[in-house]
């Protein structure tokens, strides 16, 4: 009896299954895979396409996009690409350098351009900025005459005669100031590509930048970048 209930009830299923509608079914199932397929293919194929015009577009933003940062300590500002990093000293770190300055000498500002301010920071850093309060020093000749001289290097036993740095004339923010550099042959003694150095409000300003490639692509497009920063320098009283 329940055998040939079964049998029934399988043979009636059968009588009422349509054909058609079956292969409508399996026609829409493959189409609805065959769609979402070939949607997703290009997307995942051009996953490194879409990363690669996002990276150039943020990059473009990065070195077309500047801000203007604003020094009310030392009182000047410039704008640098928001690609370039500006980080200045907190007050306590000025505090805890000046705590330990010679005498007639004090730190007003202190920048780096890295992503965090180190002391006595050197290695592959973009450069720096700094602003001090000098003993004696009142205008640029004053200034001059501090470092347009000859300068003892003690090496191995030995005492060698660094020559004065070369300095040319040139202007930065409207005020007079003077390109500094090293002409001794002892490369290590000075890294800077460009070292700029201004006295403005009774304060020694010095603008500086190396050969580091840490942050941006290379040292051309470094000093490019550096240059259009230095022609936006503000000073204010």
């Amino acid at each position: 009896m329940i055998i040939q209930y079964m049998y029934r009830k399988k043979h009636k299923i059968l009588l009422n299954f349509d054909p058609g509608m079956f292969v409508l079914i399996i026609l829409f199932l493959f189409l609805l895979g065959f769609t979402i397929y070939f949607i997703w293919k290009p997307i995942i194929q051009n996953t490194s396409i879409y990363k690669q015009i996002y990276n150039q577009t943020y990059k473009f933003y990065q070195d077309n996009r500047w801000i203007t940062f604003t020094s009310k300590r030392a009182k000047f500002s410039l704008k640098h690409p928001i690609s370039w990093p500006i980080t200045p000293a907190s007050d306590k770190q000025l505090d805890e350098n000046n705590y330990f300055a010679i005498d007639g000498f004090q730190d007003v500002e202190n920048i780096d351009f890295q992503e965090e301010w180190v002391r006595n920071a050197g290695g592959p850093r973009l450069g720096f900025i700094s602003v001090t309060k000098e003993k004696n020093i009142n205008t640029l000749d004053d200034y001059i005459k501090t470092i347009n001289i000859e300068l003892p290097l003690y090496s191995k036993g030995t005492t060698v005669m660094i020559p004065p740095p070369k300095i040319e004339y040139l202007t930065i923010g409207g005020i007079e100031a003077i390109s500094v550099s090293d002409v001794s042959g002892f490369g290590n003694l000075s890294p800077s590509v460009y070292d700029y150095r201004l006295v403005f409000n009774g304060f020694v300003y010095r603008f500086s930048t190396t050969a580091s490639s840490r942050y941006l692509e290379n040292k051309d497009k470094n000093n490019e970048i550096f240059q259009k920063m230095m022609s936006t320098v503000t000073f204010f009283k």
